[in-house]
């Protein structure tokens, strides 16, 4: 909750808060061009905001209920990350404090669409607001020196640097989504945040902002007396709306798209693209290379116009001489650093015909899609869960489980889709053109094709014990088919030392062992070799050793299983298990003893 909650919250107000506290200083400075340019910051930020606002949510969304019909009124005045907090706070209380240790709680906030809308409410105010801001704050410090309060007007700068940082970082950050549609995730980062490509991109993202930032403000007291309209220096202003509509006519032109007109502003000052995802054009907003020569063309032509006409660059290196070789020396690093990434760090995406993650959505998200998008695979778009909500399309998804699925994170992520469609105890939500049975019959097929893959057996036991969970027809359909059991017992034979899949493996066994005839079944694989190797090779694992002791007691129901449970390896195993301390696991071993001991003929 605090990666994807409080921090970004904290972030947005506490600059919002830095914001204010300087604009109150203009005021009382007299400095009222400043407190209007400020203002006027604050208002484009307000505006970004409303126009970005739930883009991509799609109806829906859990989380947008009770506000519909206010989300814009919400979002204009900047209570929607307060809406998000509260909500936030809302599920991890109705939630087990355990899940808050693990990815669970990730994925309420996730499924509710707390998380899409966390970051649709907060990416306008960072490039909308914190981004001018900047330029204001910097060109009046530049302008009139330290002002009496360095502190409060470094504090409100660095702020927004760190904010403008982050968030363009974040793009490739592995599990980040940039682009949603219907609360479908469609780009999403693929760089692990302690590899040495996301380091050198975080740098690189470092020095463009920097660079970005200290052109405009610079460039204006540079020709601040040949650029003037009634005493007022509007050179910086000129420069950066210039570059506005250069980039916005890059978006249309590489995106085709009018409604990611908005991206321009961010794209003065460094590409809201993935970096790290090297494709065919555009992914999200611009082409890399095309945005990267304008800029490069653009810093040239104003060092060149600067120096040329204007009467204030010796003023500048006398007073101002740090921050010009911070802007030299960032403009001429990146430019390398941007070719390293491209070429030696990023992912590049195969150019040969793949399943895109449009071909997965459901009739409304690919109506709102675009040709970036399409360019998008679904092995990328897997990197995170698939949405409960209308942005995906379940069948689609089993429907490709079926055909042959190469890439093991999409068959993981569309079983674990399942799975959160039959939770226990709850009604079945799975669209009424899904089948249990077809659902089954996509799950084998993927556990038989990806059998290497820990993740893809653990999230397929797991789908599997759900569907048949409290569902008798379901556990009978599951039983009866073949392979189905076999597939469970294989999977933990794969995998013996992946201590999730032995759990889910021994959950599994538990649940489906109920009945007599199943006992006899899974004994006629030698489940209980199985479920015995599980416990020697998880001695520390409490989990695995709980259910292991259940499904055992299941096991020993019938007089076949008692009589391989009373063997003296099995025996041995289950005492050194009795012997970790722990309470539970002992009280549940003595109840298996008991059954044992018991020697009644059952059935």
């Amino acid at each position: 909750m605090f990666v994807h909650v409080l921090l970004p919250v904290a972030l947005f107000y506490g600059d919002l808060v830095s914001d204010a506290l300087v604009m109150s200083k203009f005021w009382q400075s007299r400095r009222f061009q400043y407190f209007t340019l400020n203002a006027l910051a604050i208002l484009a930020g307000l505006v970004t905001t409303s126009v970005i606002g739930s883009a991509g949510m799609g109806g829906s969304s859990d989380v947008l209920r009770p506000i519909r019909g206010y989300t814009g009124a919400l979002t204009f005045l900047h209570l929607l990350p307060l809406y998000c907090l509260i909500c936030a706070f809302q599920e991890f209380w109705a939630a087990k404090f355990a899940t808050y240790k693990s990815d669970a709680f990730d994925r309420r906030l996730r499924d509710s669409g707390l998380t899409a809308l966390m970051a649709s409410s907060t990416i306008g105010e960072t490039f909308g607001e914190a981004m001018l801001s900047s330029f204001v704050q910097l060109y009046a410090a530049l302008r009139q020196g330290p002002m009496q309060w360095p502190s409060l007007l470094a504090c409100s700068v660095l702020l927004s640097l760190i904010s403008l940082g982050e968030s363009f970082s974040k793009i490739d950050k592995f599990g980040h989504v940039s682009r949603y549609r219907q609360g479908q995730a469609v780009v999403v980062g693929v760089a692990k945040p302690q590899s040495v490509a996301y380091a050198a991109l975080l740098l690189y993202r470092w020095l463009a902002v920097c660079s970005r930032l200290l052109l405009f403000p610079l460039f204006q007291l540079a020709l601040h007396e040949e650029l003037q309209l009634w005493h007022v220096a509007y050179g910086g202003s000129l420069l950066w709306i210039a570059d506005c509509i250069l980039q916005a006519g890059l978006v249309l032109y590489c995106t085709e798209n009018p409604w990611k007109l908005f991206f321009a502003i961010p794209n003065t000052l460094s590409s809201f693209e993935p970096l790290l995802l090297s494709g065919e054009g555009a992914l999200l907003s611009v082409n890399v290379e095309l945005h990267a020569v304008l800029h490069c063309a653009e810093s040239v032509a104003a060092i060149w116009m600067a120096n040329a006409f204007g009467s204030g660059v010796p003023g500048l290196w006398e007073e101002h001489g740090f921050a010009l070789r911070l802007f030299l020396a960032s403009s001429v690093i990146q430019w390398p650093l941007l070719v390293i990434l491209r070429c030696f760090c990023s992912h590049q995406l195969p150019s040969h015909d793949l399943v895109a993650v449009t071909d997965c959505l459901s009739e409304d998200a690919q109506n709102i899609c675009d040709s970036c998008d399409a360019k998008i695979p679904l092995y990328v778009a897997a990197t995170v869960p698939f949405t409960m909500h209308s942005g995906c399309d379940v069948k689609k998804l089993i429907d490709l489980m079926m055909e042959g699925q190469e890439f093991s994170q999409v068959a993981a992520q569309t079983c674990d889709l399942v799975k959160r469609h039959v939770l226990p105890g709850q009604i079945s939500q799975l669209p009424a053109d899904v089948t249990p049975a077809r659902c089954m019959e996509a799950i084998l097929c993927v556990m038989e094709a990806h059998l290497s893959s820990p993740e893809v057996q653990e999230q397929a036991v797991w789908c599997l014990k759900n569907l048949a969970l409290n569902r008798p027809e379901n556990e009978e359909r599951l039983m009866e088919r073949e392979g189905a059991a076999a597939a469970i017992l294989r999977a933990m034979r794969k995998h013996c030392s992946n201590e999730a899949v032995q759990k889910e493996g021994c959950v599994a066994l538990t649940k489906l062992t109920t009945k007599h005839q199943n006992v006899l079944r899974f004994l006629s694989l030698e489940a209980d070799q199985v479920i015995l190797e599980s416990m020697q090779n998880h001695t520390t694992s409490v989990g695995v050793q709980r259910w292991a002791f259940q499904a055992l007691g299941n096991l020993a129901e019938s007089r076949e299983g008692r009589a391989k449970l009373h063997e003296p390896v099995a025996v041995d195993i289950m005492d050194a298990a009795m012997s970790s301390g722990n309470s539970e696991i002992q009280k549940r071993g003595q109840l298996l003893r008991e059954k044992l001991a018991e020697g009644h003929t059952g059935p």
